[in-house]
C-alpha cells in the first residue's frame, strides 16, 4: 500500500509540473512575434543547419510563451516587437554543437562569430556545453524589432557573437542601467544609445519573470520555469527535514527495512553522476590542477581534523564520534555543484573537485578512518576499500558508460535525475533516522549541534584557506562549499556495511544529509549577493 501511495504521490506531483511543461508554437501565444531561427538557416557559427532544425518555428513551454506576451504587449506600446532567434533547442542540436567544437580544422565561421577567439577555447570558456537551458524549453533568444523603421533595434554587436562585446555589463552596469563606455580587447565598444537599447530589452524582460545571464544580452530564461523534477529537486532541504521529522515520530513505517539497503540508494545517486559526467568536467584538473589540489588538500585535512576535533570536545560515545568521522573522511557531495552553481562560485572547480575526491575516496576515506578511530574501534580499511568502488566508483563508470552508449535515453534521463537524487538522499536519511529513533528522542541535541558545527566550520575554514592564498572570489566560493559539503550518504553506507556494531554510526551521516542542504541553501543565498 505504501508504494502504491509513493507512486500516485510522485507521478501526480510529474503530471502537475508538465501540465505548464508542455512545449507550444511560440507565434500562436504571441503573434506579433517576428522569427528568425539561425539554427534552421546556414548563417549561424557552424555554417550549416543544426540538427534537429527540421522547421524555422520557435517552440516553449506554455507559462513561458504566457510571459513572453507580456513582454510583447509592453514593447509593442514603445513601438517595438519581438524578434526570436531561438527558443527551445533539441539535445541533437546541442551534440552538433559539441562536436563542431571537436574539429578544430572548421572555422568557416570564425570571421563572423568569434574573430578575435581561438575555437580551442569555446569549451573551457562556455561558449559551448554540453547541455543547455535551451531544452527545457523555457529559455529565449530575442532582440527588438523597430516597427518604425522595420528593422532590428541595434544592440551594438550580433546574436551569438563569442566575445565580451555580448556581455549585458559591456560599457556599462546593467543594474543601474549606467553607460560607462569601456572597450573590448579588440578595441571595440558600443555607444550609449546601444547600451540603452539593450536595457530596453532587459528590463521588460526582468518585469515579466525572466532572468539573464551574464554573458550574453539577448538570452533570458523564465525564473520559474516548469520542469517534471521541479516540485521535488527544487524543495529538497524541505522534503529531506520533513521526511527526518516522520521518521523519527513514525519509525514504525520504515524500521523493518535494514540500514543496508541504503548502499542501494547511494548506488542510485552515484549512477546519476555518471550519467552527467564528461571528459571536459575534468579538463579544469588540468588546466589548473593548483586549484584542483588545494580543494582536494582543504577536503581531507579541514574536514577529518575537525571531526577528530568535535568528537573529543563534546566527548561523544564511540558509536556516534565513528560515525562523524565517517562523515568527515568522506569524499564531496554531488550537492555541492549545485550549490556552487547558486553561489555564483567557480562551477568548472567545483565539478573537478568532487570528481577528483570521488575518485580518490576508496583509498583516502579508509585510512582516514582508521588513522582517526582505530584505536576505538577496529577498521578494516581494505573491506572499506572494496565497499567504496562497489557503492561509488562502479555506479559512476557504469552510468558514464551509458551515456555514451545510449546519448538520446540519457539525454531525456538526466531531466529527471534531480528528483530522483532527491527522493534517494531522502529515503536514505528515513531509513536511518527510524531504526534509531529512541535513541534520538533520549538523546538527540548534542549530535545535531556537532553535525551543524562540523559543516560550519568547514564552509568557514574552507573560505579562509582560499582568502589567505588569495584566490579569486569565485573559487573561493567553490573551495568552501566543497570543503563544507560532505558525501554523507557514503558515510552513512559505510557505518551500516562495516560497523554494524555499532548502529547509532550511521546517524551523524543522515543528520549531515538534512543539515546541509538546509546551510547550503542559506549559504548560495549569502554568496550569490557576494560580487
Amino acid at each position: 500500500m505504501k508504494k502504491l501511495l509513493f507512486t500516485f504521490y510522485f507521478l501526480l506531483l510529474t503530471f502537475c509540473a508538465s501540465a505548464q511543461s508542455q512545449l507550444v508554437n511560440l507565434t500562436d501565444v504571441v503573434p506579433d512575434a517576428i522569427l528568425e531561427i539561425r539554427y534552421y538557416s546556414t548563417y549561424n557559427f557552424v555554417g550549416q543547419r543544426i540538427d534537429g532544425y527540421e522547421r524555422p518555428t520557435a517552440l516553449l513551454t506554455k507559462v513561458a510563451a504566457d510571459s513572453l506576451r507580456a513582454v510583447s504587449d509592453e514593447v509593442k506600446q514603445m513601438g517595438y516587437r519581438l524578434k526570436v532567434y531561438d527558443a527551445y533547442r533539441p539535445q541533437k542540436a546541442v551534440d552538433h554543437f559539441v562536436r563542431w567544437a571537436a574539429n578544430l580544422s572548421d572555422t568557416i565561421m570564425k570571421p563572423y562569430f568569434y574573430p578575435e577567439l581561438d575555437k580551442s577555447v569555446l569549451f573551457v570558456q562556455g561558449y559551448i556545453a554540453e547541455k543547455s537551458g535551451h531544452t527545457r524549453g523555457s529559455t529565449v533568444d530575442l532582440t527588438l524589432f523597430d516597427m518604425k523603421t522595420e528593422k532590428e533595434v541595434d544592440m551594438g554587436g550580433t546574436f551569438d557573437f563569442f566575445g565580451p562585446e555580448s556581455h549585458p555589463d559591456f560599457c556599462g552596469n546593467p543594474d543601474t542601467d549606467t553607460f560607462i563606455g569601456t572597450y573590448s580587447p579588440a578595441g571595440r565598444t558600443i555607444t550609449p544609445q546601444q547600451f540603452h537599447n539593450r536595457m530596453i530589452l532587459r528590463k521588460a524582460m526582468l518585469r515579466h519573470g525572466f532572468k539573464p545571464i551574464d554573458t550574453e544580452w539577448w538570452h533570458f530564461t523564465l525564473k520559474d520555469e516548469p520542469h517534471p523534477d521541479k516540485f521535488i529537486s527544487e524543495y529538497m532541504g524541505i522534503l529531506v527535514l520533513l521526511t527526518a521529522v516522520a521518521a523519527l515520530f513514525f519509525p514504525d513505517a520504515l524500521n523493518k527495512i535494514p540500514t543496508t539497503s541504503i548502499n542501494y540508494m547511494l548506488g542510485v545517486i552515484m549512477f546519476g553522476m555518471g550519467l552527467t559526467l564528461s571528459p571536459h568536467d575534468f579538463h579544469v584538473v588540468f588546466s589548473h590542477p593548483r586549484d584542483v589540489l588545494l580543494g582536494n588538500v582543504a577536503q581531507f585535512c579541514i574536514m577529518p581534523a575537525l571531526a577528530w576535533l568535535l568528537a573529543k570536545a563534546f566527548a561523544l560515545d564511540e558509536a556516534l564520534a565513528l560515525g562523524v568521522i565517517l562523515v568527515g573522511c568522506c569524499p564531496g557531495g554531488t550537492a555541492s555543484n549545485v550549490i556552487t552553481y547558486l553561489s555564483k562560485g567557480d562551477l568548472a572547480l567545483s565539478v573537478g573537485i568532487t570528481g577528483v575526491s570521488t575518485l580518490l575516496a576508496p583509498l583516502l576515506t579508509p585510512l582516514l578512518t582508521w588513522a582517526l578511530a582505530g584505536k576505538s574501534v577496529d577498521v578494516d580499511v581494505v573491506s572499506m576499500f572494496y565497499s567504496i568502488l562497489l557503492v561509488v566508483i562502479m555506479p559512476i563508470v557504469l552510468g558514464f558508460i551509458i551515456k555514451k552508449l545510449f546519448p538520446v535515453f540519457t539525454a531525456k534521463a538526466v531531466d529527471y535525475l534531480p528528483a530522483i537524487s532527491s527522493l534517494a538522499i531522502a529515503f536514505t536519511v528515513a531509513i536511518v533516522i527510524s531504526a534509531n529513533s529512541q535513541k534520538l528522542m533520549v538523546g538527540g541535541f548534542t549530535i545535531v549541534l556537532v553535525v551543524m558545527l562540523h559543516n560550519l566550520c568547514g564552509l568557514a575554514f574552507g573560505y579562509i584557506v582560499s582568502r589567505l592564498l588569495h584566490m579569486p572570489l569565485a573559487k573561493r566560493k567553490a573551495i568552501s562549499i566543497e570543503v563544507g559539503m560532505q558525501n554523507s550518504g557514503l558515510a552513512s553506507s559505510l557505518a551500516a556495511t562495516h560497523f554494524a556494531l555499532y548502529p547509532l554510526a550511521t546517524i551523524p551521516g543522515a543528520i549531515f544529509s538534512v543539515w546541509h542542504n538546509i546551510s547550503g541553501a542559506i549559504v548560495a543565498r549569502f554568496f550569490a549577493k557576494q560580487n
